[in-house]
């Protein structure tokens, strides 16, 4: 298993990267061996979205007594950060974990590349300051405990409650852990800016990986078999980071509103088929006029230009893992014609035909 000290190329999507940043190090139940070393305890690596997780999955499955402590970082607008949390908050009702919050920023991670998103993302990222400025405020007047209770605050505002990432949103969430509501006009200035960006700086380059998921559930088929988890993990490259952009950031947006979820999933089921907008409405249990308006508003997006998403993720991921002639994936993804294909790949991914078979 990888440590901390090891690098993995870090992810370029706008959510990549701001999915929880987790690492685990097991702390020696005598607190005078802490003396000797970070090592101490056989344990110091990045177990969650990072590196493979034979670790995480004994911490799953035994608990020795131990303390094991979990630095989570986060952005309370982040859905997959907020999923993660909630797993490992189920995690601590059963098993000896200390987790220790950290602040991470989306709008950090991004600031680079705005020009390259959506104008929803651009929108988002926007807003996504203020909330961790706050939480930044918060942690310097009352330390690192109200990261947790305020981080609960606005992330089940955000997510379950979708709640708009503004002001009134910040205010109400400072209400409800006791905070003044005055502590908001901080995520209006760039105050904690330096102190954010070093919080940030410490969980995005130790290591880069944004699919730990993926990780995770190879180390459980790998439990059963490692031959067969080393053949799933061929089959699961895709092409490069950058160009899964276009693709990746609306699938994961679609996840926050359950009619685009089952949109996306009745979707991939039928990528082979014509693409009718009624059969899909029809299929989700709402109106064709809903349909379109939910897609918009959830992804930033028309479903079609959606649906074209997803057939170039699978198109790219069968020329990168088989054999197939354009013929046969393009009759696989939905178009009778590879020309077409290849010019939707060519146009969304920048690459031609060739270039993706030799990744």
């Amino acid at each position: 298993m990888a440590t901390s000290g090891s690098s993995r190329k870090s992810p370029s999507g706008p959510l990549a990267g701001a999915d929880a940043r987790v690492r685990h190090r097991q702390r020696p139940r005598d607190p005078r061996a802490r003396n000797s070393g970070a090592g101490v305890g056989g344990i110091d690596a990045w177990i969650l979205l990072h590196h493979p997780c034979e670790d995480l999955w004994t911490l799953m499955m035994t608990d020795d007594g131990s303390n094991t402590a979990v630095d989570f970082w986060f952005d309370p607008v982040c859905p997959w950060t907020w999923l993660t949390s909630r797993w490992i908050l189920e995690v601590r009702k059963f098993r000896s974990i200390d987790i220790n919050w950290h602040v991470m920023s989306l709008a950090v991670l991004n600031e680079a590349r705005m020009d390259e998103l959506p104008e929803r993302i651009r929108d988002l990222m926007q807003r996504s300051w203020a909330p961790v400025r706050v939480l930044m405020a918060a942690q310097d007047r009352l330390g690192p405990a109200i990261l947790e209770p305020l981080y609960n605050a606005l992330g089940s505002r955000y997510h379950p409650l979708d709640q708009p990432v503004e002001r009134v949103t910040i205010e109400a969430a400072l209400a409800e852990v006791g905070l003044s509501s005055d502590l908001a006009g901080v995520g209006e200035t760039d105050t904690y800016d330096a102190a954010l960006r070093e919080s940030h700086r410490a969980g995005i380059t130790t290591a880069g990986a944004a699919f730990g998921h993926v990780d995770l559930a190879l180390a459980i088929v790998r439990a059963s078999s490692p031959a067969l988890s080393d053949l799933v993990a061929r089959y699961l490259v895709v092409d490069e980071r950058p160009s899964q952009a276009a693709y990746t950031i609306p699938s994961a947006l679609a996840q926050s509103d359950p009619t685009v979820a089952a949109f996306e999933r009745w979707t991939r089921e039928h990528l082979a088929e014509t693409f009718s907008l009624l059969d899909a409405a029809k299929a989700v249990g709402v109106s064709e006029r809903t349909l379109q308006r939910l897609v918009q508003r959830t992804i930033g997006t028309s479903p079609i230009r959606f649906v074209q998403d997803l057939r170039v993720e699978r198109a790219a991921h069968l020329l990168r893992t088989t054999e197939l002639s354009m013929e046969t994936i393009s009759r696989k993804v939905g178009y009778e014609h590879p020309n077409t294909l290849r010019v939707l790949l060519r146009e969304r991914t920048g690459k031609t035909i060739a270039a993706l078979r030799n990744r």
